[in-house]
């Protein structure tokens, strides 16, 4: 039995998932793939504030000194130097970082395991 299911090991549910657990919620997440950040749908592109403030690990990202977005009629460039804003975050390891704090922290890991449906028996859900 679980206080907690998540359905979905994305970074969101990972880290309800570990809040979860770490309040002392018994946590189950359940993730449709083999493996957290495989397959990746996201560019990694980030903000390194946001990072810090998440406590996301430094070496789970690459700032980025220079930017530059091209459009059809217009393009804009952004130079940092010494004082980079935005990185490439590399997503994959994220992810499975995210686990790790997960099951460090107490939740169950399940992949390969897919939702179908969910109903209400009571004042239990069954997935």
């Amino acid at each position: 039995m679980h206080d907690v299911i998540v359905a979905g090991g994305g970074p969101a549910g990972l880290s309800a998932a570990r809040a979860a657990a770490e309040g002392g919620a018994r946590v189950l997440v359940l993730e449709r793939e083999s493996a957290f950040g495989i397959p990746t749908r996201t560019s990694g592109g980030s903000f390194i504030a946001g990072l810090r403030a998440l406590e996301i690990p430094e070496w789970l990202w690459t700032p980025i000194r220079e930017v530059l977005f091209l459009g059809p009629t217009t393009r804009a460039r952004f130079e940092y130097g010494d004082d980079p804003r935005v990185c490439i975050l590399d997503v994959r390891a994220l992810y499975q970082w995210l686990a790790e704090q997960a099951a460090a922290a107490g939740a169950e890991l399940a992949l390969r395991t897919t939702v179908l449906g969910a109903e209400q028996d009571g004042a239990q859900v069954r997935l």
